[in-house]
């Protein structure tokens, strides 16, 4: 036995140094720049490109078998100019013969230097590496017959192959790489130099060390800046699985375009790839700059075929207000603590049609937004949502001085929308994206301030398909009443057209308007219906196209600003002949009741039937008022049912059923009004002859006075 050892061990020896005589011998007889006009043709047969080898070729054989080219350029293509599309400064790869004959792989350390690509693409979009290959000959497309014939034979030797036990990389080593790009079309033109890559001894499935990093330079936006990462990579070929934890990647840049001329920002995460079982798993993703901190996790499957991914993200609350600046965008918020604390987190599954966000949280200042969101076909993509919000104040978030925002218009702003100003149209606004949009989603919001209302229960839903936008139900409570509305967006002509139904019930007008507009001359409770239709987004244009018909009415209210009782007393005394009663501190008119309806068409409105009725007074109204022109011509007619007290508290009876016309008329924005003493006097010497003719006839006829004699008899004196 101990001999049979023995001669097994001198024979392999002896098979050793056969071995390395044979390959001392084979390099000192083949010189491979023998082969370099052979090469230079065989690269000029397959590509179409000329290849420059500048120096010599260095073979080793034993104990490494290996290879070291110096500087090598390889032409560009036509068109593209004399610089070439490839250039390297040397190459060294060296592997060691003996370990392969139990299976294993020994690569020296892999040593590449100064590899620059130039890439380009011409005016006509060519690009200058569209063409390799296309210089083939004749004699390489015959073979590719021959190599097809040999598809299957060479896949069962593949089969048949043994996959390696163990491969060792000493090292590998990449500097100054440079990869130059141009686009003639777009005229971009960016660069990326002092690209490295430097990683440790490598063996299968044991952790080694990775480094690698690059300049950039772009020259539109102007842009200069470094990326750098380090990580640990382990490969395991044989279950074909790949893990990099990576600690961290840097990212620094800077340029005139960057908020403050610089971003920095870093990224590190731990990245499991099984490709056998298509699986991709990011753990420990941590993710911060420019103010941002942001944690989460990804897991993706079917990652080759049909990927599927599901991701949990966290973003730690940081003020996005300051961050804006950062980019250049000045929030002019009146509340300066408004954008200071915004986070989120949110659970999402997304393929390559879909994003289906399952779990959404944010937090705006305090106020949370809870909810669902996903979008389906990316290529015309379907919008679907489910959010609750618990309280909003709107007008935090809007510009101080801002009639939103606390600084209220006035009655005058309120009533017209600045309807006075110029009515020259406003540029278009495109409608192909409504069109479009397809959306179906709703909304809860328990607290709502906006624009000083104050409303609360509000439930939104919205649907939009083909160019029709449809939010109904809008259902919301508000100072002690209800809303309950519908609203349709046409986009499908030139202008938006809208079509606005609206029903309140049980409304406190005074707090409403006053917070709302600034407008305090109306109180009462308020139940309203309309039916209404406009056009466009501008003021202007909607006071053009407002048309339809609404129905209002107000109870246990007052009219404030105005005392109608007073008016009707200076009145009398202008009549009379007697001082006026001065404007007291405080004026307004109660009323049991206010109700009219209106129609209007093209911003003319009309209005026939108005109605006021107190215990002293009963108030008609009629008239038109014109929306583009800003101008009211109305008649309210006072009627007086109760006992007026004048001057000294003495009876003014002889008032008593008379009707007092109060005209308003000029700008509707700010109306004048006045009393028209012309109907009053003819209703006032109506009412006296009246009365003086009742009188007669009943000492003529005694209490046997025929109902309506009088009146007949005054029929045609006025």
């Amino acid at each position: 036995m101990a001999k049979a050892v023995k001669i097994i061990l001198y024979s392999v020896l002896a098979l050793l140094i056969l071995v390395a005589v044979g390959a001392v011998a084979l390099s000192s007889m083949v010189d491979p720049n023998d082969y370099k006009d052979q090469i230079v043709a065989q690269v000029k047969s397959h590509t179409g490109r000329d290849l420059r080898l500048e120096d010599d070729l260095s073979l080793s054989f034993f104990p490494w078998m290996g290879i070291e080219m110096g500087a090598m350029e390889l032409g560009n293509a036509p068109g593209f100019g004399s610089e070439p599309f490839a250039k390297l400064n040397s190459l060294e790869v060296r592997v060691k013969l003996l370990p392969l004959l139990s299976r294993r792989m020994e690569v020296a350390t892999l040593k590449l230097k100064g590899l620059t690509l130039n890439l380009a693409k011409d005016a006509t979009g060519r690009s200058n590496w569209q063409d390799l290959g296309a210089g083939q000959d004749h004699d390489t497309g015959s073979k590719q017959a021959h190599q097809t014939s040999q598809k299957g034979a060479s896949a069962e030797a593949s089969e048949a192959v043994s996959p390696l036990e163990a491969l060792v990389v000493g090292g590998v080593e990449v500097h100054g790489g440079v990869l130059n790009w141009s686009d003639a079309q777009s005229g971009a033109s960016h660069a990326v130099e002092g690209f490295f890559l430097e990683m440790g001894r490598f063996e299968l499935n044991r952790s080694v060390p990775l480094a690698m990093g690059f300049n950039v330079t772009l020259k539109d936006p102007v842009m200069t800046g470094t990326i750098r990462m380090e990580s640990q990579m382990t490969v395991d070929l044989k279950q074909q699985r790949y893990r990099f934890e990576m600690q961290p990647l840097s990212l620094a840049l800077s340029g005139p375009s960057l908020p403050n001329g610089s971003v920095e920002a870093a990224l590190k995460a731990v990245v499991d790839a099984d490709m056998a079982s298509e699986k991709l798993t990011v753990g420990d993703l941590k993710v911060q700059g420019m103010g941002l901190d942001l944690t989460g996790s990804v897991e993706g499957t079917n990652i080759l075929t049909e990927p599927q991914f599901r991701t949990d993200l966290s973003m730690t609350p940081f003020n996005l207000r300051k961050m804006l600046g950062k980019l250049g965008v000045v929030v002019e918020a009146k509340d300066a603590t408004a954008l200071t604390q915004v986070g989120m987190a949110l659970t999402a599954q997304a393929n390559t049609e879909a994003v289906d966000i399952s779990t959404l949280a944010v937090d705006l200042d305090g106020s949370k937004l809870a909810g669902t969101f996903s979008v389906q076909q990316f290529d015309n993509p379907a919008l679907r949502f489910s959010l609750h919000l618990d309280a909003l104040d709107v007008d935090r978030y809007l510009p101080a001085g801002k009639a939103a925002s606390g600084a209220k218009a006035t009655p005058k702003e309120s009533l017209t929308n600045k309807a006075s100003a110029s009515s020259s149209p406003s540029e278009e606004m495109d409608l192909a994206p409504l069109r479009t949009l397809n959306l179906d989603g709703s909304l809860k919001v328990d607290s709502l301030k906006a624009s000083g209302a104050r409303i609360r229960n509000l439930t939104v839903v919205v649907k939009a398909e083909q160019g029709m936008i449809r939010v109904s139900p809008l259902r919301a409570q508000l100072y002690r009443g209800a809303l309950d509305a519908a609203v349709t967006a046409d986009a499908r002509g030139k202008r938006l057209a809208f079509h606005v139904r609206p029903n309140l019930k049980g409304i406190q007008a005074g707090p409403l308007l006053s917070e709302l507009a600034d407008v305090k001359q109306l109180r009462g409770t308020l139940n309203a219906k309309a039916d209404l239709t406009f056009r466009g987004l501008e003021s202007a244009q909607i006071n053009r196209t407002l048309s339809g018909r609404g129905h209002f009415a107000f109870t246990d209210g007052a009219l404030v600003g105005i005392n109608v009782a007073r008016l009707i007393r200076n009145a009398y005394h202008t009549f009379r002949n007697q001082p006026l009663e001065p404007e007291g501190a405080f004026e307004k008119t109660d009323f049991t009741s206010l109700n009219a309806s209106v129609r209007m068409n093209n911003g003319a409105i009309s209005n026939q039937d108005l109605k006021m009725v107190s215990p002293l007074l009963r108030i008609t109204g009629k008239g038109s008022a014109n929306l583009p022109k800003d101008r009211i011509n109305y008649v309210v007619s006072s009627g007086i049912v109760g006992s007026l007290k004048g001057q000294g508290g003495e009876s003014i009876n002889e008032l008593k059923d008379a009707v007092i016309p109060i005209k308003l008329y000029g700008r509707l924005s700010a109306p004048d009004y006045t009393i028209d003493m012309e109907t009053f006097l003819k209703e006032n010497l109506k009412t006296e002859a009246k009365k003086k003719v009742q009188e007669k006839l009943k000492k003529a006829l005694g209490d046997k006075i025929p109902a309506g004699i009088g009146e007949q008899l005054l029929k045609g004196l006025f």
